[in-house]
Order: C-alpha cells, then structure tokens, then sequence
C-alpha cells in the first residue's frame, strides 16, 4: 500500500526535487505538499470517473421546494460530483451547491466519493495525481512555469489514457441490448 508521503515524494521527484519524510518537517516542500496535495488529490478525482471512487445512494429529500423542479435532495457528504441518477424516468436533474434539484420524487444518485484513503487508489489514479500534485508544486518549490505547465500538460494526458482503458475495458450495456446479442451471438 502507498501512503500519501509516498505520493508526494514521487511527484517532488517529477520537479527534481529531494524527498520528504513527513508533512510536518518544516521544509518548502513539506509545507507546499500539505496546501496542494488535497485540493490535487478532490480535482484528480473530480476529472475522471475512477471506478474506486464511485458510489451509489439513495438520497434524502429535503422540505423545500425549488424554482424550476418539483424536489431537492440532499448530496452525500462525500460527494465531489454526480454522475448520473440510476433508474428514474427523468435524466434531468441539477446540481446547485450541496443540493440536487429533480422531478423524480426519490433520488439514487452515482458519485464520484471524495476517497482519501490511499489503500483504494488504483495504479492509474496515482500515476495521474503524481502528475497533477507535480504541476501544483513546480512553481512554489521551483519556482518553473515550464515545468509548471509540462506536468499539467502530462497530467491531461494520464486522464486521457485512463479514459481510453477504463472504456476499452468495459462492456457495459452489450448484454443488456436484446438486438446486439442476437446479431452477434455467432460471434462468441
């Protein structure tokens, strides 16, 4: 399991930079990886939807009614961003704040969960957060906007590639579609 200093060190090794060996040492470095390595981690999670931090539930509906729909909903506390409303029979829904507006009178909702728990990350996600921390920290540690700007460059790139697997490896939807198994059912 690789722990979040871990983390950190590999992205400070991205800018050239020397390891640390805790948070809480005092350094540049040190200092600099507790502002960034957060925010980094919620916005890498945000930007994909990384299958360890998606998460289904019902949600609480609130005793208010909004503007242009029927119903508001609570949203998880973990929640970073919805990603869709499984099951009901209007996809239309709206996200202001912490709320979700609705037509639907009851709510289950697919999120992306704010994991801080480094034992869940995947391979994939670290490679992307390495990155994107790299970016952050490249001009408060090394003073680089060329860096800077490489690694964030980089790090679209790494989300664009996990993208590209994750769809590669899903078949989601395939056996579900009455019309493609008779089609293709030859084909196995």
């Amino acid at each position: 399991m690789i722990s979040k200093v871990e983390i950190i060190n590999i992205a400070l090794s991205r800018i050239g930079e020397s390891p640390i060996q805790s948070l809480d040492e005092g350094t540049v470095p040190a200092n600099m990886a507790k502002v960034f390595y957060d925010p980094a981690r919620r916005s890498t999670l945000r930007d994909y939807n990384w299958n360890f931090s998606l998460r289904t539930a019902r949600l609480a509906k609130l005793d208010e009614t909004p503007g242009d729909f029927l119903f508001a909903f609570s949203l998880p506390v973990d929640c970073l961003r919805a990603v869709a409303i499984l099951g009901g029979a209007s996809p239309h829904h709206l996200v202001r704040g912490r709320k979700l507006l609705s037509n639907e009178e009851a709510v289950t909702l697919e999120y992306i969960a704010d994991v801080t728990d480094t034992s869940e990350f995947d391979d994939k996600f670290i490679e992307a957060l390495t990155y994107k921390l790299a970016s952050e920290l490249a001009m408060p540690v090394k003073g680089s906007v060329e860096l800077m700007a490489n690694y964030s460059n980089i790090y679209s790139t790494k989300v664009n590639q996990a993208a590209a697997l994750s769809a590669g490896e899903s078949n989601e939807g395939l056996s579900d579609n009455p019309y493609l198994e008779a089609r293709f059912s030859g084909y196995r």
